[in-house]
C-alpha cells in the first residue's frame, strides 16, 4: 500500500508520515512547512516541499502583516497557492492507493481520485464545518461581536471534500457526532484519537512540592478555548489569593483583546504568551492541574500532554477528552457551558490535592496506551481496511 498525505500545515502530519514511512506505506508527504528538525522524521527523498509557501508564511509573521492584511485572508490566498501546486503535481506520481489530506487541501486535487483511481481520506481535526460556524458564532453574539472567520466559499468547499472522500478520519467521538447530526453515515466516519509523545511528556523526575496550587491552561487564549469561562469559573471558585494561581500559556488573540476589559481580573492570574515546547514541558511540571475549557476542538493534544506528565486534567466534552478521560478516574469533564461545575472541579483539585495527584498518576497510566505509534497502528489498519488489503 502507498500513501500520499497532503498537508500545508503542521497539525500531526509529520506524526501520520513517520509511522506510515515505519510501515513502508509513505509515497509522499506534501507540505510547505518543513524544516532540518522535520527531516531526522521524514526524509527529504519523500517530501515536496513548496518553499514558495513556506516564505510567503515566514514573511508575513516575522513583518507582521497581520497588523495590516486579515489574517483568514492571507492564509486562504496562500492555501490555494498550495492546493494548486498539490494537485499539478499528482497526476506525476507513481499509482499510490490513498491520498490523505486535511480539510482545505483537496479540493483541487479530488480529480485525482478518478484518474489515478486512489480512495481520499479527508482529515479534519475539527467538527463539521457548519457545527464550527455555530457554535463560535454563539460565542461571538454573547459579546456583541461578529464573528467572520470563515467565509462562504471555503465553507463550501470543505462541504465539497465531505461528500466526494471516500472516508473522513477524525480524532474524537465530539467530531464524529458533529457529522453524524449532518446525516453522513457512520460508516463514512472513523475515529482515531491522536498520539501523544510519551518519550518527550513524562512526569517530573522529583515529586511535585510547589506550596501553591497552580492550575494551566496551554492554547491560545480566545474565545473558541472558553478563556472567559476559565476566567468567570476561577473568580467564582474564590480560591485564596496567596495560596493559588491561574497560569495562562498562548497566544492572545484579537477576540480576547476586544473582551477582556469585561472579564475577571485577578492579581493570581498570569499570561505568559507563547513559549517553547521545553519550557511547556517544565509549566507542566510546576502545575497542580490541568484545564482547557474549550467549546469547540477536535482533540486537543495538550489534553494527553498534561496527562503524560501526570496531571488530573479538567476538560470540557467540546474539547474530544472525553475520549481520552474517564471522569473521576484520570480527570474530569463538564459542559463548556457549566461555570459552576468548572468552578467546582477546580474548587476540588485544591482542597484535595493528594487525591488530585492521584488521579494524575492514573491519568498518567491511562494515557501510555496511546502513544504515536498505537496511533499509527490504527490508522494503518483503517488504511488497510479501505483500501481492501486486510
Amino acid at each position: 500500500m502507498k500513501v500520499i498525505v497532503c498537508s500545508g500545515g503542521r497539525f500531526h502530519a509529520y506524526a501520520l508520515a513517520q509511522q506510515l514511512l515505519k510501515r513502508n506505506a509513505l509515497q509522499r508527504l506534501y507540505t510547505f512547512d518543513y524544516t532540518t528538525r522535520d527531516a531526522q522524521k521524514v526524509p527529504p527523498s519523500y517530501v515536496a516541499h513548496n518553499k514558495t509557501c513556506g516564505l510567503l508564511n515566514t514573511i508575513f509573521e516575522k513583518a507582521r502583516l497581520a497588523r495590516v492584511i486579515n489574517r483568514t485572508t492571507f492564509n486562504s490566498f496562500k492555501d490555494r497557492i498550495f492546493e494548486r501546486g498539490v494537485s499539478k503535481a499528482l497526476p506525476h506520481e507513481t499509482q499510490f492507493d490513498l491520498l490523505v489530506g486535511w480539510s482545505g487541501f483537496l479540493h483541487h486535487s479530488l480529480p485525482t481520485k478518478r484518474i489515478q483511481a486512489s480512495k481520499i481520506i479527508l482529515e479534519t481535526g475539527s467538527c463539521h464545518t457548519d457545527t464550527q460556524e455555530l457554535l463560535i458564532q454563539q460565542e461571538y453574539a454573547r459579546y456583541g461581536l461578529t464573528f467572520t472567520s470563515h467565509n462562504k466559499k471555503r465553507q463550501d468547499q470543505a462541504r465539497l471534500e465531505y461528500e466526494e472522500a471516500d472516508l473522513i478520519m477524525t480524532p474524537s467521538s465530539f467530531v464524529q457526532q458533529s457529522f453524524l447530526d449532518k446525516g453522513f453515515n457512520a460508516a463514512k466516519i472513523a475515529v482515531v484519537p491522536y498520539g501523544v509523545d510519551l518519550s518527550f511528556f513524562k512526569p517530573p523526575q522529583l515529586p511535585r512540592l510547589r506550596k501553591k496550587f497552580r492550575l494551566l491552561f496551554v492554547g491560545m487564549v480566545s474565545l473558541q478555548k472558553g478563556i472567559d469561562y476559565l476566567l468567570h469559573a476561577w473568580q467564582q471558585a474564590q480560591l485564596p489569593i496567596n495560596d493559588t494561581e491561574l497560569i495562562i500559556v498562548g497566544s492572545i488573540q484579537k477576540d480576547f483583546l476586544l473582551i477582556k476589559n469585561k472579564l475577571p481580573h485577578s492579581i493570581n492570574v498570569s499570561f505568559l504568551g507563547g513559549i517553547t515546547r521545553e519550557a511547556l514541558r517544565e509549566q507542566y511540571h510546576q502545575a497542580s492541574a490541568f484545564v482547557l475549557p474549550s467549546v469547540q476542538e477536535g482533540l486537543a493534544m495538550v489534553i494527553g500532554e498534561a496527562m503524560a506528565t501526570g496531571l488530573p486534567v479538567i476538560v470540557s466534552t467540546h474539547t474530544g477528552g472525553q475520549d481520552l478521560v474517564t471522569h473521576g478516574t484520570t480527570g474530569f469533564l463538564y459542559s463548556p457551558y457549566d461555570i459552576s461545575a468548572l468552578a467546582q472541579q477546580i474548587t476540588w483539585c485544591y482542597q484535595n490535592r493528594t487525591a488530585a495527584a492521584q488521579i494524575g498518576q492514573q491519568a498518567h497510566n491511562h494515557i501510555q496506551a496511546f502513544s504515536w505509534d498505537a496511533y499509527g497502528e490504527k490508522v494503518f489498519q483503517v488504511y488497510k481496511k479501505l483500501v481492501g488489503h486486510e
